[in-house]
């Protein structure tokens, strides 16, 4: 039996509007439920920046669980200038939205060293939050993660940093061997249940997918779990 009650957002990705709407329409009590974010808060949407600020204003002021996602890891390598920061500048990925919310307030245009040297210089507190973010959450018998765990795994714990942030099929298709019931965003539920018109949260085996696809145009989803069972809250894209 649930004891308290948990509301589950995934992949805001920018998409700051709607991230603060979505909490109006799903009544988000801080004084009585606990937010758990799975992470993606940047890339593709206009407001990557508020996104993140917004994110470390929850978890000061009121203990929100917050985990990172292969996005700002991504983000992370472009700022390190690693092996990846090319990847992290082709346009699906996103992330020349996410320098831009950094840079142009300043003037500062490109993405390249002057970009580089500007975030680190004036973002350093948020870029360190996002290096801090952990991989999985755990409670009353629901794993939280941002892409998935590896099934083959006996001790899911064990599951690579990788794939906690970046698995999918394998992940989606075969049974995983955790005791407990798995929320998870990463891939849009739009691929898993095989309807591109469907951002609704899908519940597959021990698994619950809660990301809409917001910043694709579809829906941004609160999933709850709390005493009564299980119920969702979504808002719509606001503009493309």
């Amino acid at each position: 039996m649930i004891q308290n009650t948990y509301k589950v957002i995934s992949d805001i990705h920018g998409c700051r509007e709607e991230f603060e709407e979505l909490l109006r329409v799903a009544k988000y009590n801080p004084d009585s439920e606990r937010l758990i974010l799975l992470g993606d808060y940047v890339d593709r949407g206009p407001d990557s920046r508020g996104v993140v600020e917004r994110v470390m204003e929850l978890v000061r002021n009121y203990g929100v669980v917050a985990l990172g996602g292969n996005h700002e890891e991504v983000f992370l390598e472009w700022l390190d200038e690693s092996e990846r920061s090319a990847f992290y500048l082709r346009e699906f990925v996103g992330g020349r939205e996410t320098i831009d919310s950094y840079c142009r307030p300043f003037g500062v245009t490109g993405y390249e060293d002057a970009a580089r040297r500007l975030i680190r210089e004036r973002y350093a507190e948020q870029m360190d939050f996002l290096q801090k973010l952990p991989d999985y959450h755990e409670a009353e018998g629901y794993i939280f993660v941002h892409a998935g765990i590896d099934p083959a795994e006996s001790d899911w714990k064990q599951t690579e940093k990788s794939a906690f942030r970046w698995i999918r099929d394998e992940f989606h298709f075969t049974p995983h061997q955790a005791p407990g019931v798995v929320v998870f965003g990463h891939t849009p539920t739009s691929r898993l249940h095989g309807d591109e018109n469907c951002g609704d949260i899908w519940f597959g085996e021990k698994i619950i997918g809660v990301d809409g696809g917001c910043v694709f145009g579809q829906q941004l989803n609160c999933l709850e779990i709390g005493p009564d069972g299980i119920s969702a809250y979504r808002v719509s894209r606001r503009s493309m």
